[in-house]
């Protein structure tokens, strides 16, 4: 069984290492970002939560119905 799981993973590290997504690469935000960011107060957050938990909800369905079997 661990003979059938290293044939596997070495199959699946070599699709992964050729299609060019094994590793992990660091993503970096510009300075610029990171500065609005930080300078962001109270009262201007509160437009980034609401767009963030609209988001939320719209993307967990739960304006439509929160039940997978409801659109039947």
């Amino acid at each position: 069984m661990l003979a059938v799981f290293k044939i596997t993973q070495g199959i699946v590290q070599t699709i992964m290492s050729t299609a060019g997504i094994g590793g992990a690469t660091q993503s970096v935000l510009p300075q610029e970002m990171i500065t609005a960011i930080e300078s962001c107060g109270f009262f201007e957050s509160i437009p980034l939560w609401a767009v963030t938990l609209i988001r939320r909800i719209i993307s967990n369905n739960t304006i439509i119905c929160n039940d997978t079997f409801c659109l039947w």
